[in-house]
């Protein structure tokens, strides 16, 4: 199986909107896909514009660097909200084998003390981006 890195996104759902902490969050190189309503309540999420290390641990990372410095208001939206999911998304191709991903215990420490979750996402590998032994 080849299998490579895409991204991490954050996803928060809440009954109340979700337009401050979009803002706040704005502020820390995090910019919204979307923010409005969803069934039965308000949906926001977002990916981190940081340039550097590209990996799931440096940005799970800078999401939770941001949560930690949002101000009273945002901080509220976020603790009040029930869900905050960071999605780690790979994408993979059929070929059999394995894949390994891992995230350390710094960053499992973060994710857990900002009240969030982490899910991982595989996509298929679209067939003309499949890479082909020679």
């Amino acid at each position: 199986m080849a299998a490579s890195f895409v991204n991490v996104d954050l996803e928060v759902t809440s009954r109340e909107p979700l337009d401050y902490l979009a803002l706040a969050l704005s502020e820390y190189e995090i910019r919204h896909l979307y923010c409005g309503e969803a069934t039965g309540g308000y949906l926001a999420t977002f990916e981190c514009n940081r340039h550097g290390p590209y990996c799931p641990d440096s940005l799970v990372l800078t999401f939770t660097g941001a949560v930690n410095h949002l101000d009273e208001r945002a901080k509220g939206i976020w603790d009040r909200a029930h869900r905050r999911t960071f999605d780690i998304g790979y994408e993979a191709d059929a070929r059999p084998g394995n894949f390994r991903s891992e995230l350390n215990m710094e960053t499992i420490k973060a994710v857990y003390e900002v009240g969030a979750t982490v899910v991982v996402t595989i996509y298929p590998r679209k067939d003309d981006e499949v890479e082909v032994d020679s």
